[in-house]
């Protein structure tokens, strides 16, 4: 019986993987846009990329919170 984590694998490759495009499978499906995927959030990508997006949101997530605390409370 396949894990399920192979089965997510399978489906991403049989969706996204262009064997005339440039990148292996794995490249091609970590590049993959498609967010209305049901499965776009544990589709297979590097340790790398999960990394750079955690540092990307933890960076946005610093911005916008700076931005809160710099707004004026109105009801004073």
């Amino acid at each position: 019986m396949a894990s399920f984590k192979k089965c997510i694998e399978n489906y991403c490759k049989i969706c996204t993987y262009d064997h005339t495009q440039p990148g292996t499978w794995r490249e091609q499906v970590e590049a993959c846009t498609t967010t209305s995927c049901p499965l776009w959030e544990v589709r297979p990508v590097s340790s790398a990329t999960t990394y750079a997006d955690r540092k990307r949101r933890t960076a946005a997530e610093a911005k916008v919170d700076e931005l809160i605390d710099s707004l004026e409370d109105d009801d004073e």
